[in-house]
């Protein structure tokens, strides 16, 4: 059974024990993950299925060839193309599994990793409708892509067996996803889904269609239980960080970005909702809430679980010291703007 399932229900059943008096701060943690996972879902069976397309339809060679021809602008190129697909974060990851099934190398897969739920569209939209500012939403950009470029070049010179994990990871039910060879659904699915897909769908195409159909539950189970266990650890976080803690250091030069980062991390909020929460935050310096901002598409603690599925541990590693450091720094650099 996967370990993040296992977790999962070891960390409720210490949290919701039978006999334990239950109290606000219980019901805080359910809110706030019930939410969570409302949020993020779709996001998540959106990706698994653009993945699962990706992988049916997009010709093999065409990714490999692209980024050769490409050389050395393929990195930029790469963060520059990602907007194209207008993910949140929840769902990217999935959609970069696919990506590598394709062949695009590793470092590609890392900007596009980084830079797609930063620069979609969306989310600096919502970054200008909450701050009515320019600078923040030009500044959240310009971070992102600086932060996924940076991520990218690294990954290049470390290589792909240092960067992505193999074999894949088993998913929920032992579900195992294969990223080159597509087995038939009647192994997937259960019988009577099986059924019902045979004979709702026209005799020339049930192959094309059960392969798809398959691939996005692969996709979705494999990521699901990583995400809930991300998605838990975020709850219990938001509801575990005093208000006066904020409060005291937001608005310090140094520290305040620090703060912003942090709460990033632990709050776990989705990146197209994000600007309009940041934008509550009383007291906090302007290059705070950009830290907050920066941090959060790129490093959560639901991201932090759901990497394991295409990175390996050691890279895993260096983006949760990496991203936060690197905002941290860009944060006190734009800070001089303000």
């Amino acid at each position: 059974m996967n370990r993040a399932l296992l977790v999962c229900a070891a960390l409720i059943l210490a949290l919701f024990a039978p006999g334990l008096e239950l109290g606000p701060w219980h019901e805080r943690v359910v809110t706030y993950l019930h939410g969570l996972l409302l949020e993020a879902f779709p996001w998540l069976l959106l990706g698994a299925l653009l993945a699962a397309l990706t992988e049916e339809f997009l010709p093999d060679a065409l990714l490999p060839n692209l980024a050769r021809r490409l050389g050395r602008a393929a990195i930029p190129g790469t963060a520059l193309a990602s907007p194209l697909l207008p993910m949140c974060e929840c769902g990217i990851v999935a959609v970069v599994r696919g990506f590598i099934a394709k062949g695009l190398p590793a470092h590609l897969c890392i900007t596009f990793l980084l830079a797609a739920p930063i620069l979609n569209p969306i989310v600096l939209a919502t970054t200008w409708m909450a701050f009515q500012d320019w600078r923040m939403v030009a500044l959240r950009a310009a971070c992102g892509f600086t932060i996924a470029c940076l991520a990218g070049m690294i990954a290049a010179r470390c290589g792909t067996g240092a960067v992505l994990a193999n074999p894949p990871a088993f998913g929920l039910a032992g579900v195992r996803i294969s990223l080159a060879q597509a087995r038939p659904l009647s192994q997937q699915l259960p019988g009577i889904a099986t059924h019902a897909v045979r004979t709702a769908l026209p005799a020339e195409r049930p192959d094309r269609i059960g392969s798809i159909a398959r691939r996005t539950l692969g996709h979705t189970l494999d990521i699901a239980a990583v995400f809930i266990l991300g998605a838990l650890l975020a709850a219990l976080a938001k509801t575990s960080i005093p208000p006066e803690v904020i409060a005291s250091t937001g608005g310090h030069y140094v520290a305040g970005p620090a703060m912003g980062g942090i709460l990033a991390i632990a709050l776990s909020i989705c990146a197209e909702t994000d600007a309009f929460l940041a934008a509550t935050f009383a007291g906090m310096a302007p290059h705070a809430i950009l830290c907050f901002l920066v941090v959060g598409p790129l490093l959560d603690l639901k991201l932090l679980m759901m990497y394991q599925g295409v990175l390996r541990r050691r890279a895993i590693l260096a983006l949760a010291f990496g991203i936060p450091l690197t905002a941290w720094f860009l944060a006190l650099v734009a800070g001089l703007a303000w």
